[in-house]
């Protein structure tokens, strides 16, 4: 036995002889028992470490060392369901399974490197880009507190890396981020099929942690700026001033804007395009005082052009049902399948399609639908294109709505009887409200009959892309096969997929609130965000869909190993039918009670895509 020093921390070490597969003997060291500080133990007693190496010297006598390693081998299965080794370095395994993924599903590794090679970069960007993405899947958190914590993965290899690159890699991102899209998007297409016959687009937006926003900021710098020129200071000197500031501004983002959450601090909006399985395909970033229904125009233009993806229906909800963006769609040769609010339509047309004629009833799930075709008709009044409208009512739907209905009522008549001032944010009963002077007055017994009426019904826009199609088109009726208003309900139903994307970012991913002030490493935390968003679909697509998101993160999060006196390392967590799923995934299998130097550097060469 022997005294093993890690730090400030004293343990005993053993060595334990075994015999391999092949027949030969080797011998791996391994850590016992924890001995206490050093420090500690010097104060006490300046010879107690000779002290401590002579009466581990003397347990090492073959009869006594015999007896002590039967005991310790006897104690590593009692304690390996929890941390066997107290003391020892625990590093995360999570990053060797992610990384085929990243390396021969996406080859963003050779991309990454090539874009590197033209740069004046000396660091290694693309690990360091990996290990950040990696680091939001499994340890989400701000950047900062992702660069302290390098040394808590196994394997990893950026220890020496400051702080400085990693704000170089982050702006070094988001200038190449056209190209790692368009790249990552074509390796994947050809990686895995890949149905892009319907793709689902929403926005949302997320805060930052500041007071100010980007304009305010800057108002306030130029009026510091002004302050400080001399008292004779000319007009011309005072314009050549503000030029100046506003060439140095590194935002624009940052900007207030209607909120999801209802907050008030300064937001930025993101927009995603995503397939038929959720994985993600594009996104961009907007100030956040911008309007959502404009960012689709941008959006449309790039799947078409960027991605060459033609004849897709475009699912979305009523916020970018416009009448732009269905024009904008019909150009570029793209179906649609948007929500429509019946409250905002006119009302005789309302009342027109909720005649009792028409429908289409399903006793089974208490719902009825109906068919309208309709035109879309530009400004000038030109007919661009027909679609139908479907417009549907269950009895589900009916008692969710009047109970909204019902409660949102009870909330007005609450600040009615209290004279209530309302504030700036906006509750659902604020509607059924009549004001003056911004207090409570009396019902609004129209708005709330108006809900009534609609309570249980929806309604979508639909256009057909194959519609685009001039051969489909001159089929035989019989022969077309379209869409029923039930199959076209379900197709809508499926938007959940990027909202779910959405709440694994915000959520799961910590997305938000964003630390950063640049604009150029803002865009490159979304570019990171969306990289590890599409590293776990991919991920979940492998593993058939089987487990929830919680359950796969919560899997990678435990995967730990702690290594043992340099001689190798010992996995920590629990052996299940998802960590065999995960390991199947990666093309390689860790369930071994102790994995050797050489053992671990075959595992990092296959997880590179190298044997």
């Amino acid at each position: 036995m022997y005294l093993v020093i890690r730090g400030d921390r004293l343990y005993e070490g053993y060595s334990i002889v075994y015999t391999t597969k092949s027949g030969k003997k080797s011998t791996k060291g391994c850590i016992g028992k924890a001995l206490g500080s050093k420090s500690e133990l010097l104060a006490k007693d300046p010879l107690a470490l000779e002290k401590l190496r002579a009466e581990l010297k003397k347990r090492s006598a073959p009869n006594q060392a015999t007896e002590r390693t039967k005991q310790l081998l006897e104690e590593i299965p009692k304690k390996r369901p929890s941390l066997p080794y107290a003391g020892e370095p625990v590093l995360c395994y999570a990053n060797y399974i992610l990384k085929p993924i990243w390396n021969e599903t996406l080859k963003l590794k050779a991309l990454v490197r090539y874009r590197q090679s033209k740069t004046d970069i000396e660091f290694d960007a693309e690990a360091l880009l990996w290990q950040t993405v990696v680091n939001r899947i499994v340890s989400p958190s701000s950047h900062l507190k992702h660069y302290r914590s390098q040394t808590n993965w196994l394997g990893n290899s950026l220890a020496e890396t400051n702080l400085r690159s990693l704000y170089r890699m982050l702006s070094f991102a988001a200038r190449i981020k056209k190209p790692i899209l368009r790249g990552l998007n074509k390796a994947l297409n050809q990686a895995m099929p890949r149905d892009l016959s319907v793709v689902f687009y929403d926005v949302t937006n997320t805060w930052f942690e500041t007071v100010w926003d980007d304009e305010h900021q800057w108002a306030m710098e130029v009026e510091k700026q002004l302050s400080a020129l001399p008292s004779g200071a000319t007009s011309e000197e005072r314009r050549q001033l503000i030029e100046k500031l506003e060439r140095a501004r590194t935002s624009s983002l940052r900007m207030r804007g209607p909120s999801k959450e209802c907050r008030k601090d300064p937001i930025v909006s993101i927009a995603m395009v995503v397939d038929r399985d959720g994985i993600p395909i594009d996104f961009r970033v907007y100030p956040g005082n911008s309007s959502e229904k404009t960012t689709m125009k941008c959006s449309i233009d790039e799947l078409a052009k960027t991605y060459k993806i033609t004849n897709a229906v475009v699912v979305a909800d009523n916020g970018l049902n416009t009448n732009a963006n269905l024009i904008r769609l019909v150009k570029e040769n793209q179906g649609f399948l948007l929500a429509h609010s019946l409250s905002k339509a006119k009302q005789g047309s309302v009342d027109e399609w909720l005649k009792d004629t028409g429908w289409q009833w399903d006793k089974e799930k208490e719902r009825k639908i109906k068919i309208i075709p309709s035109s879309l008709i530009d400004e000038d009044g030109v007919v661009q294109t027909n679609y139908r409208m479907v417009i549907g009512w269950s009895e589900k739907r009916y008692r969710e709505d009047m109970f909204k209905i019902e409660m949102h009522g009870q909330g007005a008549r609450e600040a009615i009887a209290h004279h209530a001032k309302l504030p700036l944010a906006t509750f659902g009963w604020k509607k059924y409200i009549e004001t003056e002077k911004n207090k409570a007055q009396k019902i609004n017994e129209k708005e709330l009959a108006k809900d009534k009426k609609l309570a249980g019904y929806y309604a979508y826009l639909f256009k057909d892309s194959r519609e685009f199609d001039k051969e489909w088109v001159k089929l035989p009726a019989e022969e077309k096969k379209e869409l029923s208003g039930w199959e076209i309900i379900e197709q809508y139903k499926k938007q959940a997929q990027i909202e779910e994307c959405f709440r694994i970012l915000k959520t799961d991913f910590s997305a938000r609130p964003v630390y950063l002030q640049d604009e150029n490493r803002i865009k490159a935390h979304f570019l990171i965000c969306f990289l590890a968003l599409l590293s776990y679909r991919i991920l979940e697509k492998k593993l058939d869909y089987k487990y929830t998101c919680e359950e796969i993160l919560d899997t990678l999060k435990s995967m730990n190993f702690a290594e043992i006196q340099e001689q190798g390392f010992i996995p920590l967590y629990k052996r299940s039918k998802l960590t065999d799923g995960l390991h199947d995934a990666c093309g390689f299998h860790t369930d071994y009670q102790f994995i050797t130097k050489s053992q671990l550097k075959t595992i990092r060469k296959k997880s590179k895509g190298k044997e």
